[in-house]
C-alpha cells in the first residue's frame, strides 16, 4: 500500500551520474563493514556445495589427470563421476607417503581435487589461479556461502567490478544448474533422531531430580533452583544437538540434503534442525514478570522434535513461544525505523568537507579481546585507516608504515604478523575539521575500497548501516520459534598461560565443604595474575566472591589447568572470621520475611524496613559469646539451641549468653524463665537464677548471692575451689570502692575453677538495671569463660538502638544494654543488603567461608536485539540505567561510614589526602570493604554503569571507547559486523558540545552549550592575545537531544517539537546558513553532498576531445514540442 517515487535522471550529467556512481555492478561492497553485499544465496549456494563435495568410492576415483582440461573431457566422455577424487598434474601432489614411505591409496589421500572443483574453476578469472586445492582462501575444499562470499570479496580487490560483475553472472548460471541437475529434496527420512538422546534425557532428568530434592532441603534458594533447572536443559539440548549433526553429517556419505542445506548456508540453521529432528528445547514466556526476571524462560522443556510430534502440553507451550516472535516483529520494526530517523537526523551533516585537517591526534587501537581469545584481530580493526604516527618493527628503527600513510589489506596483515600490539590511527572522533570530517580521519570509503572522496555523505551511511541490521535483527527473535537460546554460564576460570600464581589481594580462607574436605574460598572479588620467572604479569584474571580456588598463592600453574569454579547464579557473602552469629536489626516481619517459594519451603530474605532506622548486619562474634533475641516468635529455636549449648558446657565449653526479656500474649514468659521451666525436669545440673531488681545492696549483691547458691548445690565436693570463691566471695563483699579489677578477677577465676568440677548455669535476669559492679564481674567472667564448664545467662529488659552502625540522629535513643559487653569482641560486621537470602541462623556457630547470605544473581534476559535494540536505544540516547553502579571517582583507599538516614557514605581517601564521598543507599550490595584499594571508575555496587560517569571521572575517550564497545557488543552477538567508523561518527555528534563554566574573557555565556571545537578555537585565540581562555566540561548528548541542539534551526524544527525549536530560534534571532543536507532540501537547493558540493559546481563535461556533448537529436522537420504520443511505443 506504499507510494513509491520514480526517479528519472534526465540531462546528461544526471545519466553519467547514474551510470557511474549508482548503478548495481558498481556497488558491489557494503558500505556498513566493506564485504560483498552481492553475494549468491540460497539455491546458488546448494549449487556450488553440491558440485564441489567429494564422494567417497565415486566412479574413476583414483585417476590422476595432466591438466584440466583432460579432466573436462573425460567427464564428458562419462568416464568419471562428478563427485570423485582425483589429482592433477600441476595442482596436487602426485605421490604421497605416509610416515612408513608407503603410498597411500586414494581413499585416504590428503591433497586431492574433485572434478566438480574443476567445473567450478572454469567460471572463475584465471588470475585468481585455481581455487580449493591450493586453498588461497580456507574452506574445507568445500564452498559454503562463507567461501563464496571471501571469493567475490577477494575477485572484488584484485580484479575490479567488471570482472566481479562477470564472474558472479557466471556463478548463477553453474549454481542454478547444478542445484537443480542434483535432484535435492527433503523427506521425512532426511532427519535422522539421534540414538543417543534417549540416554542424555534420562541423565538429564536424573540431575533435575537431584536439583529438586535438594531444594526440598531447603539447600538452594528459589532462584538458584530455577537458574540450575534450566542451565541443565540448555546443556542437554546442546548435548542432543551436537549428536544430531554428528549422525547427519555421516548419513548418505555427507550427502544429506537437510545436512548440506545448513551446513553450506543455503536456508536454515543448526539451531531449527534441531527443532526439526533433535529436540525443541526451552521455551520463552510471552510475557515479562513485572518482579525482576525470575520466570523468562519455561522450565519444563519440549523434549520431543517436530518429526516426532509434540504431545498437547508440548504443543500449548510452543504456541507461547512462537506467539511471542510474531508480536515482537510487528512492534520492533517500528522501534528500528524510529531509531534510523533519529540516527539520520544527528548526523546528516557530517559530510568529508576538506582533505587533511592537519590534526596530530589519533586513537589507539589494539586487537579486541574477551580474555585471551581474539574477537577481532588488528589488522581488521585497522585496514583502510590512516596511520597517526610512525610504526616501527618491534625492537628495531625498521619503518613499516609512515605517519599518515593510509593501510591497505597487506599492510594490514604485515602489521598484525611482525607482533604490534597497539597501533595509533587517524579517527573521526579526533578530527579537526572546521565543518564535517577530512578524509584522512575517515580513511577508506567501505564500499570502494580506496580513499573517500570529497563530498561524500559519510554521517548519512553511518546513520543507515547502523539502522539497517536494526530493522533486520527485530526479525531474528522468531526464527527460532521461540526457542530460549541459553548458553549455559561459564563457572569455571582455567589458566590461559603456564606460569607462578601471584594473589592481588589475599583474601582467601581455607574452610571445609560439606563432605569434609579442605577447600579454599575467596572471601572478596580480587584478581590474580599469572607471572613468568621475572616477575612479568602474563595474564590477569578476576576471581568472584565465593570462589572456590584450586591454587595456592606462589604456586606454579600449568596451561589450561583449573583456577577456581564459583557458582554463577549466586553473590555470596562470605565469613572472613569464625565464631557465633549475631543477628543485629534483622527481626521477623520488618526486615526479614520469609518467602515461600513453589515448592513450599520458607526463605529467609531481608527487606528494607518502611522506617528505614534498621539497618540489616550480622556480627561475627567469639565463640564463646552468644546473643539470643528472646523473641516470642523464635522461642522454640532458641530453646533448641540453648539446650544444645548445655551439652557442650558439659564437655568443658563454658559460654556467656546474651538476651532480652521479651514476651507475647501466647508466650507469658521470658526465655530465661522458658529455660529454667524446661531444665528443672532434668535434676542433673543446678540451676541458679538471680533477678538483680530483688538482689540486695551492695555493688556486686547480685552475683554474690549467686556464687553462694553455687556453693550450696556442692555440698562436700571440691573443697578446696569452694573455699577459693568463698574467699573472694568476702573479699568484695568487704570492699568500699565501686571498682576493683583484681578481685573481680580473682573472683571470676576462682567460679570457673570451681565449674571445672561440676558444671552448673547462672540466670541473671535484669542485668541493665543492676548495679555497675554486677556488670563488671560478668565482663571479667566473659573473659575467660573459655576455660570454665559453666553457663551465665544474663537477660535485659530493653533493647535500644546499635550505635555503631547508625549515627544517633535528633532523637536519643538509648543505647543497646548489650553492646557494652560485645563492642569490644566483635569480629566482623557484615552489612546485609535487602533481597539477600539467610544462610546462618541466630546464635549458631560459623566457620570460616562459610556463606552468611546469598543475593541472588539475574540471569541476563535473552539478548537478541529485542534485548538488543533497547539497549542501543539506550545507549545512543545516553540514558542513565536503572540501578546503575555507584563508581570510585579517584584512586585509593575505601572508608565506609556508619549509616544515616539510610545512606552509607562511602570514602575514598587518596594517596596526596584528597577525599571523595560516594553515598549508597544502605540496602545496596556494596561490593568493597573497608580498607580495600580501589582505582578511579571501579565499581562500588552491583549494576549497570552509566556512560555520564564515565565521561565525568574517566575523560572523554574512555567515555567514547565504553559506548563504542558497548554497541558493537550488541551488534555482534547478532552477527552483525558494523565498522567501528559508523559508531564513532554518531559518538563524534553525541560528545560535540562543551557546557561553559566559566567564560573567561571570552563572548560566551556562562551554561552555554557550545561546540567543541569552536571553543577550542577560541580559546586559542584568547591565549595568543594573553586573555584569560574559558573553561568548560565536556557534556554528553542523547541523539534526540543532540539533533535538537544543531546549529540549523530549520533541521532541527524538522526532526521533533516544531513549536518550541521555531521559538526559540525567532527569539534568539538565529540565522541558518545552510551547511547540512536537510536545511537545503526543505529550501529547495542542491544538497551541498555528493556532486552537489561547491567544488565540483563548475565542472563540464565533454568528449574525450573536448568539444561539447551533442545535444539531443531530432528530425529535421519535426521541432523539440511537437512531440507526440503516437511516436512512443506506448
Amino acid at each position: 500500500g506504499d507510494q513509491m517515487a520514480v526517479h528519472v535522471p534526465l540531462s546528461a550529467e544526471a545519466q553519467v551520474e547514474a551510470r557511474m556512481l549508482m548503478m548495481g555492478s558498481k556497488n558491489i561492497l557494503r558500505p556498513a563493514s566493506g564485504e560483498p553485499v552481492t553475494t549468491p544465496s540460497h539455491d546458488l549456494v546448494i549449487g556450488a556445495y553440491y558440485l564441489t563435495k567429494p564422494l567417497p568410492g565415486a566412479k574413476g576415483e583414483g585417476m590422476i589427470f595432466s591438466s584440466t582440461d583432460e579432466v573436462r573431457g573425460a567427464y564428458d566422455a562419462d568416464r568419471i563421476a562428478l563427485h570423485a577424487k582425483i589429482k592433477i598434474k600441476g595442482i596436487n601432489k602426485i605421490v604421497e607417503a605416509n610416515g612408513k614411505k608407503k603410498r597411500i591409496t586414494p581413499p585416504f589421500w590428503k591433497d586431492y581435487t574433485t572434478v566438480g572443483q574443476v567445473l567450478f574453476n572454469e567460471i572463475i578469472p584465471d588470475e585468481l589461479g585455481f581455487i580449493l586445492a591450493n586453498a588461497r582462501i580456507p574452506h574445507d575444499t568445500v564452498f559454503s556461502k562463507k567461501g563464496l562470499n571471501q571469493l567475490v570479496g577477494r575477485c572484488f580487490n584484485d580484479l575490479g567490478s567488471v570482472r566481479t560483475a562477470v564472474m558472479l553472472d557466471n556463478l548463477k548460471e553453474l549454481g542454478f544448474h547444478y542445484s537443480t541437475t542434483s535432484g535435492l529434496t527433503v523427506g521425512m527420512r532426511d532427519m535422522l533422531i539421534p540414538d543417543s538422546k534417549k540416554e542424555i534425557i534420562g541423565r538429564t532428568a536424573h540431575e533435575i531430580e537431584l536439583i529438586e530434592k535438594s531444594s526440598k532441603r531447603g539447600e538452594l534458594t528459589e532462584a538458584e533452583r530455577y537458574n540450575r533447572v534450566i542451565d541443565n536443559w540448555a546443556k542437554a539440548t546442546e548435548e542432543v544437538k551436537n549428536a544430531m549433526m554428528e549422525g547427519l553429517s555421516h548419513d548418505n556419505h555427507g550427502f544429506n540434503p537437510v545436512f548440506m542445506m545448513a551446513n553450506s548456508g543455503a536456508r536454515g540453521s543448526v539451531d531449527q534442525m534441531k527443532q526439526l529432528a533433535g529436540m525443541r528445547g526451552l521455551m520463552a514466556k510471552p510475557r515479562k514478570k513485572l518482579t525482576g526476571e525470575l520466570g523468562e524462560t519455561i522450565e519444563t522443556p519440549i523434549i520431543s522434535s517436530l518429526k516426532e510430534g509434540l504431545s498437547v502440553i508440548e504443543y500449548s507451550i510452543s504456541t507461547h513461544g512462537s506467539r511471542k516472535g510474531l508480536a515482537d516483529t510487528a512492534l520492533k520494526t517500528a522501534d528500528a525505523g524510529y531509531l534510523t530517523r533519529r540516527l539520520v537526523d544527528v548526523c546528516q551533516d557530517v559530510i568529508i568537507t576538506m582533505e587533511d585537517c592537519g590534526t596530530i591526534r589519533g586513537r589507539v587501537i589494539t586487537a579486541l579481546k574477551e580474555g585471551e581469545e581474539i574477537i577481532e584481530p588488528l589488522r581488521d580493526r585497522i585496514l583502510g585507516r590512516v596511520a597517526a604516527e610512525t610504526i616501527y618493527r618491534p625492537g628495531t628503527d625498521d619503518v613499516v608504515c609512515e605517519a599518515g600513510q593510509e593501510i591497505t589489506a597487506e599492510l594490514a596483515s604485515e602489521i598484525d604478523e611482525i607482533g604490534v600490539e597497539s597501533v595509533r590511527i587517524r579517527s573521526v572522533l579526533a578530527c579537526e575539521a572546521k565543518r564535517g570530517l577530512c578524509d584522512r580521519c575517515y580513511g577508506w570509503d567501505l564500499s570502494r575500497n580506496r580513499m573517500v572522496t570529497i563530498g561524500e555523505a559519510v554521517g548519512v551511511i553511518a546513520a543507515q548501516s547502523i539502522g539497517e541490521p536494526g530493522t533486520q535483527l527485530t526479525l531474528r527473535t522468531f526464527h527460532t520459534g521461540g526457542v530460549a537460546g541459553r548458553q549455559t554460564r561459564e563457572s569455571e576460570v582455567v589458566a590461559r598461560q603456564s606460569g607462578f600464581v601471584s594473589y592481588h589481594n589475599p583474601c582467601i580462607v581455607k574452610s571445609t565443604d560439606d563432605s569434609g574436605n579442605t577447600v579454599m574460598v575467596s572471601t572478596r572479588n580480587t584478581q590474580l595474575d599469572i607471572l613468568d620467572k621475572s616477575g612479568e604479569v602474563l595474564s590477569t584474571y578476576d576471581i568472584v566472591v565465593g570462589s572456590q580456588m584450586a591454587v595456592e598463592d606462589g604456586q606454579k600453574i600449568k596451561k589450561d589447568s583449573l583456577i577456581c569454579r564459583s557458582d554463577p547464579f549466586i553473590i555470596p557473602i562470605v565469613a572472613e572470621q569464625e565464631g557465633s552469629v549475631h543477628y543485629v536489626d534483622i527481626e521477623e516481619d520488618t526486615t526479614l520475611k520469609e518467602e515461600i517459594d513453589s515448592e513450599q519451603r520458607k526463605q529467609m530474605v531481608i527487606v528494607e524496613d518502611r522506617s528505614k532506622t534498621l539497618h540489616p548486619h550480622i556480627f561475627i562474634l567469639p565463640e564463646q559469646l552468644i546473643v539470643l533475641s528472646g523473641r516470642p516468635r523464635r522461642r522454640d529455636e532458641e530453646l533448641f539451641t540453648l539446650s544444645e549449648l548445655v551439652k557442650e558446657m558439659t564437655e568443658g565449653h563454658g559460654r556467656i549468653i546474651y538476651t532480652y526479656q521479651q514476651v507475647s500474649t501466647y508466650r507469658t514468659e521470658t526465655l530465661a524463665e522458658d529455660f529454667i521451666d524446661r531444665m528443672k525436669d532434668q535434676k542433673k545440673i543446678p540451676i541458679i537464677s538471680i533477678n538483680c531488681r530483688k538482689a540486695g545492696t551492695g555493688s556486686y549483691a547480685a552475683i554474690v548471692c549467686g556464687a553462694r547458691e553455687v556453693i550450696k548445690t556442692f555440698g562436700k565436693k571440691a573443697k578446696k575451689e569452694v573455699a577459693a570463691l568463698e574467699l573472694a566471695i568476702t573479699a568484695l563483699e568487704e570492699s568500699k570502692k565501686r571498682k576493683n579489677d583484681k578481685l573481680e578477677e580473682q573472683f571470676a577465676a576462682a567460679l570457673a575453677d570451681l565449674s571445672r568440677k561440676g558444671s552448673f548455669i547462672i540466670i541473671i535476669e535484669s542485668l541493665d538495671r543492676g548495679h555497675q559492679g554486677t556488670g563488671n564481674l560478668v565482663k571479667c567472667v566473659q573473659d575467660i569463660v573459655t576455660q570454665s564448664a559453666m553457663m551465665i545467662i544474663s537477660d535485659f529488659t530493653s533493647r535500644g538502638a546499635r550505635s555503631h552502625i547508625a549515627q544517633p540522629g535528633r532523637k536519643k535513643i538509648a543505647s543497646d544494654p548489650v553492646e557494652e559487653f560485645i563492642s569490644d569482641s566483635v569480629k566482623g560486621k557484615y552489612p546485609i543488603p535487602s533481597g539477600a537470602h539467610l544462610r546462618v541462623n541466630d546464635g549458631s556457630l560459623i566457620k570460616l567461608g562459610a556463606h552468611i547470605a546469598r543475593i541472588e544473581r539475574k540471569l541476563g534476559q535473552h539478548r537478541d536485539i529485542t534485548g538488543g535494540l533497547p539497549r542501543v536505544d539506550e545507549l545512543f540516547e545516553a540514558r542513565i540505567p536503572k540501578d546503575a553502579a555507584s563508581i570510585a571517582e579517584i584512586d585509593g583507599v575505601v572508608a565506609l561510614s556508619p549509616i544515616k538516614a539510610g545512606i552509607r557514605t562511602v570514602t575514598i581517601r587518596g594517596d596526596h589526602g584528597q577525599e571523595s564521598a560516594v553515598k549508597i543507599q544502605a540496602s545496596k550490595h556494596i561490593r568493597v570493604r573497608e580498607g580495600d584499594r580501589v582505582k578511579a571508575g571501579d565499581r562500588l555496587t552491583e549494576g549497570p554503569l552509566s556512560p555520564h560517569d564515565i565521561l565525568r571521572i574517566m575523560g572523554t575517550e574512555a567515555a567514547e571507547k565504553y559506548l563504542l564497545n558497548e554497541i558493537q557488543e550488541v551488534y555482534r552477538l547478532q552477527g552483525v559486523n558494523i565498522n567501528d567508523k559508523h559508531i564513532s561518527i554518531v559518538v563524534r555528534q553525541m560528545l560535540a558540545k562543551a557546557k561553559i563554566d566559566d567564560p573567561g574573557d571570552t563572548h560566551f555565556l556562562e551554561g552555554a552549550q557550545i561546540e567543541r571545537l569552536i571553543l577550542q578555537r577560541e580559546n586559542k585565540a584568547m591565549m595568543m592575545e594573553g586573555k584569560k581562555p574559558a573553561t568548560s566540561a565536556v557534556l554528553l548528548l542523547g541523539i534526540t537531544k543532540a539533533s535538537l541542539a544543531t546549529e540549523s534551526f530549520l533541521s532541527a524544527a524538522s526532526f521533533q517539537e516544531t513549536n518550541s525549536v521555531l521559538a526559540d530560534a525567532a527569539t534568539a534571532g538565529k540565522v541558518d546558513y545552510l551547511h547540512g543536507l536537510k536545511e537545503n532540501v526543505i529550501v529547495g537547493h542542491l544538497i551541498p553532498a555528493g556532486t552537489g558540493v561547491k567544488r565540483y559546481q563548475n565542472t563540464r563535461l565533454t568528449l574525450p576531445g573536448g568539444e561539447d556533448l551533442p545535444e539531443p537529436a531530432f528530425p529535421d522537420n519535426m521541432e523539440e514540442r511537437d512531440i507526440d504520443e503516437t511516436d512512443f511505443d506506448v
